[in-house]
């Protein structure tokens, strides 16, 4: 079948070649050019990578736009331009509200609500471990996250975590989590600890490609086999897990901590020998015990 171009109205042709000529590279003024009203139609935009020079950018509206990449750095204006939940950031590209409160987002969360939409891009970190929380609705609209600490709460159901793919280290100890389905879109993630929860099953975790580090002590796991395709885990804790088998590490050859005390692991210098290359691994079979804070890798901690 043979495509077809696109067709353009005369206004659209003549929209395109006054946009070709203008003598400005300004984003402001582009759209000027093009008819376009920053207030309004770059609402849902791909701005990624788009250099905004010197621009004026009070009124522009990105709401739900992705400007990722983006460079903001130069622009004035930053503290009129209007986010809300879904907006995608680069990092520190805008300044915060003025009334943004890191308190206030943790006492509405624990409370069942969310935070103010035009405050989520600008809440990256947020640990709730050792709270009452229970329920991740509140969670959902939060995009720009990128650590969040759960450890110790209530949590069992992470299904309001499945849109968050900016998300980076997740901290699960000692909650009820069983089910890692939602996490499955989550590619983005890099470290992950499940220690002393119920998951089983790790096939949810298949396609985490850029996981880095894991650590499933205390868990009924005993199947690692979804993990033979995460070339790129360098951390991995099993202690007091069911594995016996470990033919599928053998083609991790970035792992360089492996942590089997009190499992039936055997025979790892023939399964996997560049495990074990002198300077190259710390392995661990004996009582010997691994700091927690070397947990790769932690963003910084707020509370």
């Amino acid at each position: 079948m043979i495509s077809r171009r696109p067709a353009f109205s005369p206004a659209d042709l003549r929209t395109i070649i006054a946009v070709l000529d203008a003598p400005t590279d300004s984003f402001v003024g582009l759209a000027r050019t093009a008819g376009l009203d920053i207030g309004r139609d770059f609402r849902g935009a791909d701005l990624r990578g788009v250099d905004f020079g010197t621009d004026d950018l009070a009124g522009l509206d990105i709401s739900g736009a992705d400007t990722t990449g983006a460079d903001f750095s130069r622009a004035t204006g930053l503290d009129r331009v209007i986010v809300d939940g879904a907006t995608r950031l680069p990092p520190d590209a805008l300044p915060r509200p003025a009334d943004f409160d890191e308190q206030e987002v943790r006492r509405l969360i624990l409370v069942g609500r969310a935070p103010p939409a035009r405050w989520c891009p600008f809440i990256t970190e947020l640990d709730l471990s050792g709270t009452a929380v229970a329920d991740l609705a509140p969670l959902a609209g939060l995009t720009g996250l990128q650590g969040l600490w759960l450890s110790g709460t209530a949590v069992a159901d992470l299904a309001p975590l499945a849109g968050l793919t900016g998300l980076q280290g997740l901290w699960l100890d000692g909650t009820a989590v069983a089910d890692l389905a939602p996490l499955a879109g989550l590619t983005g993630l890099q470290t992950l600890s499940l220690t002393g929860t119920a998951v089983a099953d790790l096939a949810p975790l298949a396609g985490l490609t850029g996981l880095q580090g894991l650590w499933l002590d205390g868990t009924p796991v005993a199947d690692l086999a979804p993990l033979a395709g995460l070339t790129g885990l360098q951390t991995l804790s099993l202690t007091g897990t069911a594995v016996a088998d470990l033919a599928p590490l053998a083609g991790l050859a970035q792992l360089g901590t492996l942590d089997l005390r009190h499992t039936r692991a055997r025979n790892l210098a023939k399964i996997a020998p560049h495990l074990i290359r002198e300077g190259r691994a710390r392995l661990f079979k004996s009582q010997q015990v691994i700091d927690e804070e070397s947990k790769y890798p932690r963003p910084r901690r707020r509370r």
